[in-house]
């Protein structure tokens, strides 16, 4: 088992482990899924992208999906709900404050056999966020940050190299093996074509500075399937991750509309991602909503998942002036989603035990 060293601030806790050798370094690159795949299996083995523009432009919106997409659906068709029963599931909310992976690890020890979907409220310009590096390494491998994608990519690629004995490094050293399984799973997958440049090109066709006619520009979702998620804990030395408290959990990531963020660096990625009209029309707002949670939940189905663990999407810096509205309707655009009978397939709500808004506080 690694030990666990602070540098002295809760948020730069150093994860240490035995050294290791290429051997090893393969087995935790093993457990991750290697590349994205265009057409998922209802329970695919390997990681795969579900666009699902096309039928969310059909369904969900008034016009069809904007002609620059590079991809169209490729999630495939629906497979048969799962659950059935008394009608759709509705959302629940629950707040802790340690976040999503404490509350999925209760989830789990109530019912181990359930399979977790954790959607995760990407960055669509920048895969990991803050984590995830232009060349495919990583940084700010810690439990101690604020914004939903960077917490949950930390976790999987912190807990990972625990649970296989990789040594994680540090921010002088770099992470190796963390930075291998980033590059071989989600690193240019989506997001800006020039990193480092300031024109708003994304790997997946999208600019959304232009996004003005209708949500489905916003209809992508992006999957990992089944890694390793630990609870978020505190000690004397801080906050770290406690590989001791694991569970499994497909992540998704969704690019919700970016209302928010504006005045930064010409670089930087959310403000290449700005959407003015989402930051003036709540409606157009809330329809980019719609349409990304829409692409998350349908890839969970597609993933065979139990529970769908729901973050803020859209809710925190990228709320701008509707962070308040937004919270007091966030549950009825997730239940409206689940009881949907005009999407062309079963309501998704059929296809779920669980679905859970998970807030700090």
């Amino acid at each position: 088992m690694a030990s666990t060293n602070s540098s002295g601030s809760s948020g730069d806790r150093v994860y240490d482990a035995a050294r290791t050798d290429d051997m090893q370094l393969e087995m935790a690159v093993a457990s991750v899924p290697s590349s994205v795949v265009a057409e998922p299996q209802p329970r695919p083995a390997g990681c795969w992208m579900c666009s699902v523009r096309e039928t969310a432009a059909r369904k969900l919106c008034s016009r069809p999906p904007h002609p620059g997409a590079t991809h169209q659906d490729k999630a495939g068709k629906m497979p048969p709900p799962r659950v059935g029963g008394a009608g759709p599931v509705v959302c629940e909310a629950i707040v802790h404050p340690m976040g999503m992976t404490n509350i999925g690890y209760t989830l789990h020890m109530q019912n181990p056999n359930w399979r977790f979907a954790t959607l995760v409220a990407g960055n669509s310009g920048r895969p990991g966020g803050a984590v995830g590096q232009a060349d495919g390494t990583v940084d700010k491998l810690h439990a101690g940050h604020r914004t939903q994608e960077e917490d949950i990519v930390a976790n999987w690629l912190i807990t990972t190299c625990i649970r296989h004995g990789a040594h994680i490094g540090s921010k002088s050293r770099g992470h190796l093996y963390a930075s291998k399984i980033f590059e071989t799973s989600i690193h240019g997958k989506w997001g800006m074509r020039t990193p480092e440049g300031d024109d708003c090109e994304t790997v997946q066709g999208v600019d959304y500075t232009l996004a003005t006619d209708n949500g489905a520009w916003y209809a992508d979702a992006w999957s990992v399937p089944a890694v390793d998620l630990a609870c978020k804990a505190r000690d004397e030395k801080g906050l770290f991750f406690d590989s001791n408290r694991c569970y499994q959990s497909s992540l998704v990531f969704v690019a919700g509309p970016n209302a928010g963020v504006s005045n930064t660096r010409p670089t930087s990625t959310v403000r290449r991602t700005f959407n003015a009209l989402a930051a003036s029309d709540y409606n157009h707002f809330v329809e980019g909503l719609r349409c990304a949670l829409y692409a998350g939940l349908r890839a969970a189905a597609h993933l065979g998942c139990d529970v769908v663990l729901i973050p803020f999407v859209s809710g925190g810096i990228y709320a701008g002036p509707w962070k308040d509205q937004l919270k007091a309707h966030f549950q009825e655009i997730v239940d409206g989603l689940l009881q949907a009978t005009d999407l062309g397939h079963a309501p998704l709500g059929l296809y779920f035990q669980k679905v859970v808004w998970t807030l700090l506080e």
